[in-house]
């Protein structure tokens, strides 16, 4: 049975064609990101589908702070750490640094936590605190406790969740440099 099929939803043709133009890159960014099989993605994805849904019907999500489709890379994502923490799906520290072999969303895993043992997450809040202030707090917040952009906004006393997500883009540009140097300092 296809998603369509699953997920079709009298009335809302939106709702439907958002579902059907995200499947693809959902899959893809749950493979990538977090190292999931085909059919696990594909698990995840209906599992976020349905989330979104039932979030819409029973009026928890009634204002977005973030297109939609953040928020629902938010939920795929969120549902796809917490199947590798259950898992005990580890990440490898020293295979997001060795011989220049990391990318970002390795990096992103790894701040995520799921699946991360107690040395690597001392390791990467190390790396993380040589960062400029407040590079520190926006990332563990993002990552580690999972909160919106709109939440940590509040927190840090930013204007809003677009300047957050301009500063966390800015941190991981900061982090993606001292990890490029930490490689080069025990691999070259």
């Amino acid at each position: 049975m296809s998603t369509k099929d699953i997920f079709h939803i009298p009335g809302s043709a939106e709702l439907n064609l958002f579902i059907e133009q995200q499947r693809g890159k959902m899959l893809v960014v749950l493979k990538n990101r977090l190292d999931l099989s085909d059919e696990d993605a594909e698990d995840i994805y209906q599992d976020a589908c349905v989330a979104l849904y039932e979030n819409i019907c029973s009026g928890k999500l009634t204002t977005l702070t973030s297109s939609l489709a953040t928020y629902f890379t938010s939920i795929c994502l969120n549902k796809g750490r917490k199947l590798c923490a259950r898992r005990g799906k580890t990440i490898s520290f020293e295979g997001a640094v060795e011989n220049g072999g990391y990318d970002m969303s390795q990096i992103e895993r790894l701040l995520g936590a799921g699946g991360v043992t107690d040395r690597q997450k001392a390791t990467m809040r190390s790396i993380v605190q040589t960062l400029p202030s407040p590079c520190e707090e926006i990332l563990w917040a993002y990552y580690a406790d999972d909160l919106r952009m709109a939440e940590i906004a509040k927190l840090t006393g930013y204007n809003g969740p677009d300047t957050v997500k301009s500063k966390k883009s800015q941190c991981m540009s900061k982090l993606k440099e001292r990890f490029t140097r930490l490689k080069n300092e025990f691999y070259d």
